[in-house]
């Protein structure tokens, strides 16, 4: 899609993003946390299709502006609860303390070529 579309100011950065969310997709796969992983895309998943819905708004020139107001404003709510309040409580703060939990009880093992910790 970068190489279709023109190239705004931000194509960089855009494409450093998506180079890292592969690289860590890949990560999850290979050290065997698909759920995890699964719910952190979820969760990040939800709130993009309010901003996807502003963005039709905006490159249509939706005759309203409160259409577009409306949908940045559920897209607002939809980003703070789901990254700010459900991603640390659901994600961040549960793998951490089953992480530092059992860093000591378990064994290293070397699994695909790379090691980490076997949960």
């Amino acid at each position: 899609m970068h190489l279709i579309k023109k190239r705004k100011s931000t194509y960089n950065e855009m494409l450093l993003h998506h180079m890292i969310t592969i690289i860590l997709i890949s990560n999850q796969y290979l050290i065997d946390q698909n759920t995890i992983g699964s719910v952190v895309l979820f969760l990040h998943d939800v709130s993009d299709f309010c901003l996807f819905l502003a963005r039709i708004c905006n490159d249509y020139k939706v005759d309203s502006v409160w259409y577009s107001k409306i949908i940045l404003g559920v897209f607002l709510c939809s980003w703070i609860i789901t990254r700010l309040i459900f991603f640390p409580i659901s994600i961040i703060i549960p793998t951490a303390t089953y992480s530092f939990s059992n860093l000591f009880s378990e064994n290293l093992t070397v699994k695909y070529g790379c090691r980490c910790l076997s949960f």
